[in-house]
This record gives structure tokens, sequence and C-alpha cells, in this order.
């Protein structure tokens, strides 16, 4: 098993410890083989570090409440509880990011900017899309 983490962010492995803030060799969470599967899994950085955050909420869930060392005390339900919230935004942004969300259209705006993935190129032709709803124009509906 291993740890990497380039701060310039020039890998997928990287970006995803980032938005866990998995990111200290010492004492790391998840190896990098394990953030592969997630990527792979996924096909996109968020979906993995969604997925990774919550493999993080099941770990400190099922660690005893309140763990005391010397004069150190960890509240693992507290932690627990942060990344099920972390694993939440970094879902919405993986479906947004991914354009699994349509968002509903408003007259008089661009349409190209409501279908187009998240480098901007569209999705769909424009004259496959009925004006009112998101549906094709042969469904007949």
């Amino acid at each position: 098993m291993s740890f990497s983490y380039d701060p310039t962010l020039a890998d997928d492995v990287s970006k995803v410890r980032f938005q866990i803030q998995d990111t200290i060799e010492a004492g790391h969470y998840l190896e990098d083989e394990e953030i592969s599967f997630l990527l792979v899994d996924n096909g996109n950085v968020y979906g993995a570090a969604a997925d990774a955050a919550e493999a993080l909420y099941a770990r400190f869930s099922q660690a005893s409440t309140v763990a005391e060392v010397d004069d150190i005390r960890l509240e693992y339900r507290e932690r627990a509880e942060a990344y099920y919230n972390l694993a939440k935004k970094l879902r919405a942004k993986a479906t947004t990011k991914n354009n699994t969300v349509a968002p509903i259209f408003i007259g008089g705006a661009n349409r190209k900017q409501f279908i187009a993935d998240s480098e901007g190129t569209p999705n769909k032709q424009l004259d496959d899309i009925d004006i009112f709803f998101d549906r094709p124009r042969s469904s007949g509906i």
C-alpha cells in the first residue's frame, strides 16, 4: 500500500486527498490504491471524494464515541458527522459537475449554459430539445 500527495494537484489521487483533507502521510486514512479504485468506480474526482468521505464516516461511526489517551480526547462522533456532511456536499458537486441533475430552464436565458458539461461543451444539440421540457422532441409526450 502507498501514500502520495502532490500539493500542485497534478493527479486525481491528490485532488481526492485534498477534497477530504487526507494530505499528511503520517496518519493518513486511505491508501492510493483505495482512492484509485474510487476514481475508476466513479469516473470523476468529486464522486470519488464523496465515496471516500462516506468511507471515513463509516470508519468513525464504528469507533467508540470518545477515546482518551493521556491528555488527548478524541470525539469520533463529531468527526464522523463532519465526514457525513462533507460527503453530502461533495456528492452534490459531483452531480452538478457531471450534469446528471438538469436545472430547470427559465425563459430568456441562454439554454446552452444549462445543458453544457463542466468544460462548457454542449451535451445535447439544441434542436433535439423541446422548448419547454428537457425531453427529446420525438418522445410524443
